[in-house]
C-alpha cells in the first residue's frame, strides 16, 4: 500500500477510535439487500461481506464476526486494489458488484440440492404433506420419518403413502427414514438392534424388503445417541446394508450429530465416525442444530461461528460431495415456565406483538426477549438474515446441500430465500 493508501488508513483509525457506529436491532424478514459498509459498522451485511472476502481469498485467518474493523479493511483495501477500485476501504454498490461476479459459482454448479424431512406427529397431520404439494419444485430429495428400530430389529411404523404418491409425481426422490426416537431416545433399542448380529440381520432385512415394497430410492439412518461403544457395530451395519442397497441401485444416506472434533468417549457423537462414515455412505445430513436445546440455557439454535466450525472438521474428514448442512426451521421460546418450540411460520405474529427483534452479531442469528403476564421469555429463531448465512456457507464450504427439519415448519420466505441463493447465479 502506497503513502496515500496509509494515510486514509490512519485517518480512518482515527474515526474508529472516536465514532464507531453500533447498530445492533434488525427486524424479522426484512430486506437483506447489501447496503454501503465502512470501519465501525456492524450487522448481518457486514458478516455477508467478510463471508464473501472469505470465499474469494482476501480474508483470511480471522474470524467472520459481522464487525467491520481493521481486519475487515485491509481485507477490502487489499480486494479494492486487486481488482482496480478506489482504494478507500469503503464497500459500495461496486465493490458489491465485482465481489458477487468474483464468487459466483458457475452455472452448471451452481445447484445445491434440497432434501425436507417429512413428519407426520399425529392423525391428521397435514404440515409436512402441504409443504411438500405447495414448495416440491425447490426440493430434490424427502425423508420420511416412517419407521422405528426395536432392539430384536424388527420395524415399528408406517408408510404414508400420499407422500410418496406425491413425491414421485413431482420427481423428488424419496429414502425411508429409520430411527430410535421416542420420548425418550431408545438407545437401548438401537444398542441390541445393532450389536446382535441377528437382530442387526434382521434389521437390515426389513428395511430392504420395506425400501423395495413402496419404491423408495434410497434410506436414511436417523439412530440417534447410541453408546459411544457402539462404534464399530454402526459402522458394521452402514458397511452390510450399503452393500445390499447399493446392488440394487438406492442410495445410503445418514442423519448424524454435529461435532467439531472426533471424541471417542462423548455420549452424544461419540459413536458416529466421520471419517469412517464418509467411506461408507452416499450422504450424509449434519444435524447442525440445538447447539442450545429446550433443556438447557438460551442462546442460538445454530450461531454461524459454531456451524463453520462443524463444517471445518467434517470436511477434514468427509467427501465434501457427501455433506449436507442441516437447517432448522424452528426456534425455542425458553422462560421460567418452560421451553417450547416455535416455528419459523409462527415467528411472525409472535414478534409483532412483542417488540424489536435483536441481532446477534457474533452469531448472526435473531432474537427476541418479552414479557407476557409478567413472565420473561427469551426467543432464538431463524429467520431470512440467518438463513441466508447458512446457506452462503454450504457454497462457501462447497458441500452437496442442505437438509430441513422439518418442512411444514416453513413459509414462503424461506423458500425464497433458498431459491434466490441456490437456484439463481450470483
Amino acid at each position: 500500500m502506497g503513502k496515500l493508501g496509509i494515510k486514509s488508513v490512519t485517518c480512518l483509525v482515527v474515526f474508529f477510535l472516536f465514532a464507531v457506529w453500533f447498530p445492533t436491532v434488525a427486524l424479522a424478514g426484512t430486506s437483506v439487500t447489501p447496503g454501503n459498509l465502512r470501519l465501525g459498522d456492524r450487522g448481518p451485511d457486514v458478516t455477508l461481506l467478510q463471508t464473501k472476502l472469505k470465499v474469494a481469498g482476501f480474508y483470511q485467518g480471522e474470524k467472520v464476526s459481522g464487525y467491520f474493523g481493521l481486519n475487515t479493511l485491509f481485507a477490502v483495501s487489499k480486494f479494492e486494489k486487486a481488482n482496480r477500485l478506489r482504494v478507500d476501504g469503503i464497500v459500495d454498490a461496486e465493490e458489491w458488484i465485482a465481489l458477487q461476479k468474483l464468487t459466483a459459482i458457475p452455472a452448471d454448479k451452481l445447484k445445491k440440492m434440497v432434501l425436507g424431512y417429512y413428519t407426520v406427529d399425529y392423525t391428521g397431520d397435514k404440515l409436512s404433506y402441504n409443504s411438500l404439494d405447495k414448495y416440491s419444485s425447490y426440493i430434490d430429495t424427502v425423508a420420511t420419518f416412517s419407521f422405528k428400530v426395536n432392539r430384536d430389529g424388527s420395524l415399528t411404523g408406517e408408510v404414508p403413502q400420499d407422500a410418496l404418491k406425491l413425491a414421485k409425481e413431482r420427481s423428488v426422490e424419496t429414502l425411508l427414514l429409520v430411527h430410535n426416537i421416542g420420548q425418550p431416545i431408545d438407545s437401548d433399542a438401537a444398542h441390541y438392534a445393532l450389536s446382535v448380529a441377528e437382530n442387526r440381520s434382521r434389521l437390515e432385512a426389513n428395511i430392504m424388503s420395506k425400501v423395495k415394497a413402496n419404491g423408495y430410492n434410497g434410506v436414511n439412518i436417523d439412530i440417534e445417541a447410541l453408546p459411544p461403544g457402539d462404534r464399530q457395530y454402526y459402522n458394521i451395519f452402514l458397511k452390510e446394508l450399503g452393500d445390499q442397497l447399493h446392488k440394487e441401485n438406492l442410495l445410503l444416506t445418514v442423519s448424524i450429530p454435529a461435532k467439531t472434533f472426533d471424541s471417542t468417549n462423548d455420549s452424544w457423537s461419540g459413536a458416529y465416525s466421520y471419517k469412517d462414515i464418509g467411506q461408507l455412505v452416499d450422504q450424509a445430513m449434519i444435524m447442525t442444530y440445538d447447539e442450545h436445546w429446550f433443556g438447557g440455557s438460551p442462546g442460538p439454535i445454530a450461531s454461524v461461528p459454531w456451524i463453520n466450525k462443524v463444517m471445518d472438521y467434517a470436511v477434514e474428514v468427509m467427501p465434501r460431495e457427501k455433506i449436507f448442512l442441516g437447517v432448522a426451521a424452528y426456534g425455542y421460546d425458553w422462560s421460567s415456565q418452560g421451553t417450547r418450540a416455535v416455528r419459523w411460520n409462527q415467528v411472525n405474529d409472535l414478534v409483532k406483538n412483542s417488540g424489536n427483534v435483536i441481532w446477534d452479531n457474533t452469531n448472526s442469528v435473531p432474537c427476541v426477549i418479552y414479557y407476557k403476564n409478567g413472565v420473561r421469555h427469551e426467543l432464538w429463531f431463524e429467520n431470512n438474515y440467518s438463513l441466508r448465512f447458512k446457506l452462503e456457507t454450504v457454497k462457501s464450504y462447497n458441500v452437496s446441500g442442505i437438509a430441513i427439519w422439518r418442512l411444514g415448519f416453513e413459509d414462503d420466505s424461506f423458500w425464497k430465500m433458498v431459491n434466490d441463493e441456490f437456484r439463481q447465479a450470483d
